[in-house]
This record gives C-alpha cells, sequence and structure tokens, in this order.
C-alpha cells in the first residue's frame, strides 16, 4: 500500500474540491427567460459572491 504525505493529500482535496466548486455552478444554472439586471447589496460577504457568481451564469447582467 502506498502511503501519501498529507501536503500531498491535502493539494489533491483542494484541488478536487476548487474543480467540483467551479463546475457544479455552471452544470445546475439554466438560462433565465429573460436577462435582467440586478443590484447585488453587499457582495463582498460570506454568501454575495456566490449569489453573484449564479445570476452571471444565468445570463443576468
Amino acid at each position: 500500500m502506498k502511503r501519501t504525505s498529507r501536503r500531498h493529500f491535502i493539494k489533491l482535496s483542494a484541488a478536487s474540491t476548487l474543480a467540483l466548486g467551479a463546475r457544479s455552478i455552471s452544470l445546475f444554472a439554466e438560462k433565465a427567460v429573460k436577462p435582467l439586471r440586478i443590484l447585488i447589496l453587499g457582495g463582498t460577504g460570506f454568501i454575495g459572491p456566490y449569489q453573484v457568481q449564479y445570476a452571471l451564469s444565468r445570463g443576468h447582467k
């Protein structure tokens, strides 16, 4: 059995998480019927960046 180092495990885990996270937004986001101009206040906080990415992936401005 091959033993891996913690450093290698953490790098592999982080890369996998980032790849799946970036991919999941485009997989589940359907295009909007009519693109809207959306104003999201507090877009730099905990959940704001994800709301912005989701809206952009659906075709909103």
